[in-house]
């Protein structure tokens, strides 16, 4: 489930792309694959502190590099 809510998020960042949730994959990474800048990397952070109600430290940030990166870091934050 959040797998799938993530990849809807990073679709809709994307969306102006043409990018849908099934174009995203676990292994892609969302600056070289994906095409994130600085600012759709915050956008990113956002939605997902917004939509899970968690905090991303932004110490952690720094490692999230592909879309299992931010699954996996959400889940962990989820599990505390």
């Amino acid at each position: 489930m959040i797998e799938k809510e993530i990849k809807e998020i990073i679709a809709l960042i994307l969306e102006d792309e043409g990018i849908t949730s099934k174009n995203v994959s676990e292994n892609q990474s969302l600056i070289e694959d994906l095409g994130f800048d600085s600012v759709r990397l915050m956008v990113l952070a956002t939605e997902v502190e917004s939509k899970f109600d968690i905090v991303m430290d932004e110490g952690k940030l720094e490692n999230i590099n592909t879309v299992s990166d931010v699954i996996r870091h959400v889940t962990e934050e989820l599990s505390k």
